[in-house]
């Protein structure tokens, strides 16, 4: 064998190789959005007696479209939360007034791609409520949306969609307690 053919032999086995294994480094999820549950927490502002509820979820997209600009338009949130409180031992679902301007069980995925090409893409969500308010006794008023009361235990299920409208699967948080000020 020639150098030139073993020379062109070593090249096409080192470019079978390295498109091989660039094969193995993109990732291959699927089109419909995966997320996992990471973690929630209640952050005490210290000055007020508002907290601010952290949930975050992981994430993996196979072709990218997730994340949009902010619009009044309700039909293009991305963001889905179906809150609970713990009452006598069991979760139940905590019901919002759906006119208002202060309802949190809807948002947006910011744009997460900002080129905009297709592919796939993971990482890390983290909704931030400000403020929970809080207050020391019923009743609570349409107009309250989002008031817990001080020591309720609350949880959230957490799903999100896609620009393509696939929702993904849902998952739940952890238990959270909502604490009053010291």
């Amino acid at each position: 064998m020639s150098k030139n053919s073993l020379t062109t032999a070593f090249v096409l086995t080192l470019a079978v190789l390295f498109f091989s294994a660039c094969d193995e480094i993109i990732p291959k999820f699927s089109d419909t959005p995966k997320i996992t549950f990471d973690k929630v927490d209640v952050r005490q502002d210290p000055n007020s007696r508002r907290d601010t509820l952290r949930i975050s979820v992981t994430f993996q997209d196979g072709d990218g479209d997730l994340g949009r600009e902010t619009t009044t338009d309700t039909s293009k949130w991305n963001f889905f939360l179906t809150p609970y409180k713990k009452f006598r031992g069991e979760f139940v679902p905590v019901i919002l007034d759906p006119t208002s301007k202060n309802d949190i069980t809807r948002g947006y995925v910011p744009v997460l791609k900002e080129d905009g090409r297709k592919g796939p893409i993971e990482g890390t969500l983290t909704r931030i409520i400000y403020p929970i308010t809080q207050v020391e006794e019923f009743p609570l008023t349409p107009e309250d949306s989002m008031k817990f009361l001080f020591n309720d235990i609350v949880k959230f299920k957490i799903q999100i969609k896609d620009e393509a409208g696939h929702f993904s699967n849902e998952v739940e948080s952890g238990e959270v307690q909502i604490l009053k000020p010291r």
